[in-house]
């Protein structure tokens, strides 16, 4: 959950975090501005998994 990976991201030093826009308990918007706030400066890959286009390609061949 968000809580628990902005406080690993505090104790250790990690080359890239991912994180999902939507963890329980703290967005993962919210855990990339609070780590900026603590001027923890790793790179962030934020996931958004949308379920619009599942529906869209749903039936479809997908090369992804």
């Amino acid at each position: 959950n968000g809580k628990d990976g902005l406080e690993q991201a505090a104790k250790d030093v990690y080359q890239l975090i991912f994180l999902d826009i939507k963890l329980p308990e703290i967005s993962g918007t919210e855990v990339l501005r609070q780590l900026r706030g603590r001027h923890i400066e790793t790179p962030v890959i934020i996931i958004v998994f949308s379920l619009i286009f599942m529906k869209y390609t749903a039936g479809k061949e997908r090369n992804f």
